[in-house]
Protein backbone atom coordinates (compact mmCIF):
# COMPACT_ATOMS: atom_id res chain seq x y z
CA UNK A 1 0.00 0.00 0.00
CA UNK A 2 1.16 3.39 -1.36
CA UNK A 3 -0.01 6.66 0.83
CA UNK A 4 0.76 9.84 -1.02
CA UNK A 5 1.77 12.47 1.87
CA UNK A 6 3.25 15.46 -0.25
CA UNK A 7 3.59 15.96 -4.01
CA UNK A 8 2.63 14.93 -7.18
CA UNK A 9 3.34 12.68 -9.98
CA UNK A 10 2.75 9.07 -11.59
CA UNK A 11 3.54 6.12 -11.36
CA UNK A 12 3.96 3.00 -13.97
CA UNK A 13 3.07 -0.63 -13.60
CA UNK A 14 3.42 -3.54 -15.71
CA UNK A 15 2.99 -7.09 -15.85
CA UNK A 16 5.39 -10.17 -17.49
CA UNK A 17 3.05 -9.99 -20.06
CA UNK A 18 4.03 -6.90 -20.79
CA UNK A 19 0.43 -5.08 -19.98
CA UNK A 20 1.99 -1.57 -18.49
CA UNK A 21 -0.68 1.24 -17.63
CA UNK A 22 0.80 4.61 -15.55
CA UNK A 23 -1.52 6.72 -13.37
CA UNK A 24 -0.87 10.17 -11.88
CA UNK A 25 -1.37 10.64 -8.18
CA UNK A 26 -0.71 13.54 -5.74
CA UNK A 27 -1.57 14.32 -1.75
CA UNK A 28 -3.61 12.25 0.11
CA UNK A 29 -4.17 9.47 -2.97
CA UNK A 30 -3.45 5.58 -1.85
CA UNK A 31 -2.97 2.63 -3.83
CA UNK A 32 -1.34 -0.57 -3.99
CA UNK A 33 0.55 -2.59 -6.56
CA UNK A 34 -1.11 -5.59 -7.82
CA UNK A 35 0.50 -9.28 -6.73
CA UNK A 36 3.46 -9.78 -8.81
CA UNK A 37 3.74 -6.85 -11.02
CA UNK A 38 6.69 -4.46 -11.37
CA UNK A 39 6.49 -0.49 -11.63
CA UNK A 40 8.22 2.82 -11.23
CA UNK A 41 7.32 6.03 -9.75
CA UNK A 42 7.90 9.29 -11.10
CA UNK A 43 7.97 12.69 -9.56
CA UNK A 44 5.71 15.15 -11.50
CA UNK A 45 7.52 18.42 -9.83
CA UNK A 46 11.28 19.55 -10.79
CA UNK A 47 11.59 21.44 -7.80
CA UNK A 48 9.53 19.94 -5.01
CA UNK A 49 10.09 16.45 -3.56
CA UNK A 50 7.06 13.45 -3.76
CA UNK A 51 6.47 11.98 -0.35
CA UNK A 52 4.84 8.83 0.51
CA UNK A 53 4.97 6.01 2.69
CA UNK A 54 4.98 2.75 1.90
CA UNK A 55 4.22 -0.52 4.12
CA UNK A 56 4.48 -4.53 2.38
CA UNK A 57 3.92 -7.96 3.32
CA UNK A 58 7.30 -8.94 2.20
CA UNK A 59 8.64 -9.89 5.61
CA UNK A 60 6.12 -11.96 5.93
CA UNK A 61 5.91 -13.78 2.67
CA UNK A 62 9.69 -14.35 2.36
CA UNK A 63 9.80 -16.05 6.08
CA UNK A 64 6.66 -18.00 4.56
CA UNK A 65 8.39 -19.64 1.59
CA UNK A 66 12.20 -19.12 3.21
CA UNK A 67 13.13 -18.79 -0.99
CA UNK A 68 13.95 -14.97 -1.53
CA UNK A 69 14.26 -16.45 -5.27
CA UNK A 70 10.75 -18.03 -5.59
CA UNK A 71 9.34 -14.67 -3.89
CA UNK A 72 11.06 -12.42 -6.13
CA UNK A 73 11.55 -14.40 -9.55
CA UNK A 74 8.72 -16.68 -9.87
CA UNK A 75 6.63 -16.12 -13.38
CA UNK A 76 2.94 -15.49 -12.35
CA UNK A 77 0.08 -12.94 -13.46
CA UNK A 78 -2.48 -12.82 -11.45
CA UNK A 79 -4.83 -11.95 -14.38
CA UNK A 80 -7.94 -11.99 -12.24
CA UNK A 81 -5.95 -9.24 -10.05
CA UNK A 82 -4.59 -6.86 -12.99
CA UNK A 83 -4.64 -7.55 -16.80
CA UNK A 84 -3.21 -4.24 -18.14
CA UNK A 85 -6.86 -2.33 -18.09
CA UNK A 86 -6.29 0.99 -18.46
CA UNK A 87 -9.01 1.77 -15.90
CA UNK A 88 -7.07 0.01 -13.14
CA UNK A 89 -6.00 2.62 -11.29
CA UNK A 90 -9.20 5.09 -12.17
CA UNK A 91 -11.17 6.91 -9.54
CA UNK A 92 -14.27 5.88 -9.33
CA UNK A 93 -15.51 8.75 -6.76
CA UNK A 94 -14.06 9.68 -3.72
CA UNK A 95 -14.07 7.31 -0.81
CA UNK A 96 -15.04 8.29 2.50
CA UNK A 97 -13.76 5.38 4.60
CA UNK A 98 -17.38 3.99 5.57
CA UNK A 99 -16.42 0.73 5.86
CA UNK A 100 -13.76 1.53 8.81
CA UNK A 101 -16.02 3.63 10.11
CA UNK A 102 -19.17 0.88 10.11
CA UNK A 103 -16.47 -1.47 11.55
CA UNK A 104 -15.34 0.67 14.23
CA UNK A 105 -19.01 1.48 15.13
CA UNK A 106 -20.30 -1.93 15.21
CA UNK A 107 -17.15 -2.68 17.39
CA UNK A 108 -17.95 0.21 19.74
CA UNK A 109 -21.44 -1.32 20.10
CA UNK A 110 -20.60 -4.45 21.58
CA UNK A 111 -21.37 -5.24 25.35
CA UNK A 112 -18.46 -4.14 27.11
CA UNK A 113 -18.38 -7.71 28.40
CA UNK A 114 -17.82 -8.78 25.47
CA UNK A 115 -15.35 -6.44 24.14
CA UNK A 116 -13.15 -6.86 27.73
CA UNK A 117 -13.56 -10.66 26.76
CA UNK A 118 -12.28 -10.86 23.37
CA UNK A 119 -9.03 -8.11 25.27
CA UNK A 120 -8.53 -11.13 27.44
CA UNK A 121 -8.11 -13.17 24.88
CA UNK A 122 -5.40 -10.91 23.11
CA UNK A 123 -8.02 -10.41 19.97
CA UNK A 124 -7.95 -7.28 17.83
CA UNK A 125 -10.48 -5.04 17.29
CA UNK A 126 -12.66 -6.20 14.34
CA UNK A 127 -11.58 -3.41 12.19
CA UNK A 128 -7.84 -4.68 12.70
CA UNK A 129 -8.82 -8.21 11.61
CA UNK A 130 -10.80 -7.32 8.56
CA UNK A 131 -9.62 -4.60 6.68
CA UNK A 132 -10.85 -3.81 2.86
CA UNK A 133 -8.54 -4.99 0.30
CA UNK A 134 -7.43 -2.81 -1.82
CA UNK A 135 -8.06 -3.66 -5.88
Amino acid sequence: MIYVLDGRGSTAVWNDAGKKISFEWKAGAIFAIPLNCSHQHFNGSGDKPARFVAVTNAPVIINAFGDVDFVFNTKRDFKERFDGEPEYFANKGEQKGLLARHQLRRRRDQPAALRREGARRGRRPHALQHGARAR
